[in-house]
């Protein structure tokens, strides 16, 4: 048995709830996204580091052309 069954006292003017039929909730606004930007567009993120390594391997290329 637990204390809260000891100490528990029915309130006699507690009014009694009633449930009522499932409704949504026109305040309701989302939790704004707080993601950093880079997990919010990993596309363009991506095609900015493949474009880099890119344009990093031909310059690359170009410069042991030159020197060969």
């Amino acid at each position: 048995m637990y204390d809260y069954a000891k100490l528990f006292q029915r309130d006699s003017s507690a009014t009694q709830a009633a449930l009522g039929n499932e409704e949504s909730n026109a305040a309701y606004t989302g939790r704004p996204d707080e993601r950093p930007w880079s997990e919010r567009h990993p596309a363009i993120l991506w095609t900015a580091i493949l474009a880099a390594v890119l344009v990093l391997g031909a310059l690359a290329l170009k410069s042991i052309r030159k020197a060969g």
